[in-house]
């Protein structure tokens, strides 16, 4: 059986409110830094396998427990944050620049929009999902390490909550809702073990912080 530990990258410029070029490029803080040195003096034992998202903030994070597990498989996955709102559109905005964009976009809640270049739909980001689950139950066991970021795991904890998924606007709402209700802080770690006939999830984690 596999252990995952789903962690949410440091804390990023992002984070801080600042503005930022594009989604995939944010940096991390030097909060955000040693938030990374803590995660990976958190781990009990070496995984099996680093699995870091592309954009900048996640790698960064994974690079610590990288450089402690050096003899460790590290490969990279799609488990990018959902970025439903163009990059080129909101080139140099900070979050509260975006939000009024960010607002109507949940409410309009249409699963299959996609915003323009670079985003990608409520549909994509759940294939995302599904994806990441089918390759780590293929993965013979151990601990798996996966650096990513908030609403791509909030994302994962709401799809494993529910059995069948419809994709409309209900759902949409209903995620909308699920990720209100409780906050991810950066560098908080979530572990999951996937079995055949189900699935166990730990409580939010950040003593290592």
């Amino acid at each position: 059986m596999v252990t995952v530990w789903l962690i949410r990258h440091g804390e990023s410029h992002a984070n801080m409110g600042r503005t930022t070029a594009h989604p995939a490029a944010v940096e991390l803080t030097e909060e955000g830094l040693n938030q990374a040195r803590q995660i990976a003096a958190a781990f009990p034992h070496a995984p099996v396998l680093i699995v870091s998202s592309p954009y900048m903030r996640a790698q960064q994070t994974a690079l610590l427990t990288r450089q402690r597990f050096p003899e460790v498989l590290v490969d990279e996955w799609p488990v990018q944050e959902f970025t439903y709102l163009s990059p080129p559109r909101f080139k140099n905005t900070s979050a509260s620049d975006r939000r009024p964009a960010s607002d109507a976009y949940w409410t309009l809640a249409n699963p299959l929009h996609v915003d323009g270049d670079g985003a990608e739909s409520f549909a994509d980001l759940m294939g995302r999902v599904q994806a990441m689950k089918d390759r780590l139950r293929d993965t013979d066991g151990g601990l798996v390490a996966v650096f990513t970021h908030g609403l791509f795991i909030q994302a994962v904890l709401w799809s494993s909550f529910i059995s069948t998924i419809e994709l409309n606007a209900t759902s949409m709402k209903q995620f909308r809702a699920f990720t209100s209700g409780f906050n991810l802080p950066n560098g908080a770690i979530i572990q999951l073990r996937f079995a055949e006939d189900g699935f166990w999830m730990s409580d939010i984690q950040t003593a290592h912080l």
